[in-house]
Protein backbone atom coordinates (compact mmCIF):
# COMPACT_ATOMS: atom_id res chain seq x y z
CA UNK A 1 0.00 0.00 0.00
CA UNK A 2 1.31 3.66 -0.95
CA UNK A 3 1.41 6.54 1.32
CA UNK A 4 -0.67 8.02 -0.49
CA UNK A 5 -3.69 5.47 -0.35
CA UNK A 6 -3.48 5.70 3.72
CA UNK A 7 -3.56 9.72 3.73
CA UNK A 8 -6.46 9.41 1.21
CA UNK A 9 -8.33 6.51 2.96
CA UNK A 10 -7.63 8.61 6.76
CA UNK A 11 -9.01 11.61 5.11
CA UNK A 12 -12.15 9.63 3.98
CA UNK A 13 -12.79 8.19 7.43
CA UNK A 14 -12.29 12.09 8.89
CA UNK A 15 -9.04 10.12 10.98
CA UNK A 16 -6.18 12.40 9.15
CA UNK A 17 -3.64 13.12 11.63
CA UNK A 18 -1.99 16.37 11.54
CA UNK A 19 1.64 15.15 10.31
CA UNK A 20 4.24 16.64 8.11
CA UNK A 21 6.64 14.75 5.51
CA UNK A 22 10.06 15.31 4.12
CA UNK A 23 11.09 13.21 0.91
CA UNK A 24 13.56 13.47 -1.64
CA UNK A 25 11.96 11.94 -4.95
CA UNK A 26 14.72 9.26 -6.89
CA UNK A 27 15.04 9.97 -10.50
CA UNK A 28 15.26 6.43 -11.50
CA UNK A 29 15.14 2.84 -9.52
CA UNK A 30 17.32 0.71 -11.11
CA UNK A 31 17.88 -3.18 -9.95
CA UNK A 32 20.50 -4.13 -8.09
CA UNK A 33 21.78 -0.41 -7.17
CA UNK A 34 21.35 0.14 -3.74
CA UNK A 35 23.70 3.80 -4.29
CA UNK A 36 22.19 7.38 -4.23
CA UNK A 37 22.48 9.26 -7.33
CA UNK A 38 24.17 12.66 -7.27
CA UNK A 39 21.16 14.54 -7.05
CA UNK A 40 19.67 12.43 -4.23
CA UNK A 41 22.83 12.38 -2.65
CA UNK A 42 23.11 16.50 -2.95
CA UNK A 43 19.43 16.94 -1.72
CA UNK A 44 19.78 14.82 1.14
CA UNK A 45 21.30 17.80 3.48
CA UNK A 46 18.28 19.90 2.21
CA UNK A 47 15.77 17.05 3.52
CA UNK A 48 18.18 17.05 6.62
CA UNK A 49 17.37 20.99 7.48
CA UNK A 50 13.75 20.48 6.39
CA UNK A 51 12.86 17.88 8.89
CA UNK A 52 15.00 19.48 11.55
CA UNK A 53 12.93 22.33 11.22
CA UNK A 54 9.65 20.90 11.13
CA UNK A 55 10.80 19.18 14.32
CA UNK A 56 11.90 22.45 15.93
CA UNK A 57 8.42 24.02 14.71
CA UNK A 58 6.94 21.29 16.97
CA UNK A 59 8.98 21.99 19.90
CA UNK A 60 11.23 18.96 19.57
CA UNK A 61 14.84 19.77 19.58
CA UNK A 62 16.82 16.72 17.50
CA UNK A 63 19.64 15.03 18.92
CA UNK A 64 21.95 12.53 18.55
CA UNK A 65 21.13 9.22 20.64
CA UNK A 66 24.25 8.54 22.98
CA UNK A 67 27.44 7.07 21.56
CA UNK A 68 25.68 7.66 17.79
CA UNK A 69 28.35 8.49 14.97
CA UNK A 70 25.92 10.85 12.24
CA UNK A 71 26.76 11.89 8.80
CA UNK A 72 28.42 15.28 8.65
CA UNK A 73 25.23 16.37 7.19
CA UNK A 74 22.92 15.48 9.99
CA UNK A 75 25.52 16.92 12.54
CA UNK A 76 25.60 20.19 10.45
CA UNK A 77 22.06 20.79 10.60
CA UNK A 78 21.38 19.71 14.16
CA UNK A 79 23.84 22.74 14.87
CA UNK A 80 22.06 25.35 12.73
CA UNK A 81 19.92 27.31 14.95
CA UNK A 82 18.36 28.86 11.64
CA UNK A 83 17.62 25.51 10.75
Amino acid sequence: MRLVDVLQTAALTGRMPEADFVGVQVERMEIGTLELSAPVEAAVPDAIAAAVTLLRRRGVEPALRAGEIADGRVLAALEDDSA
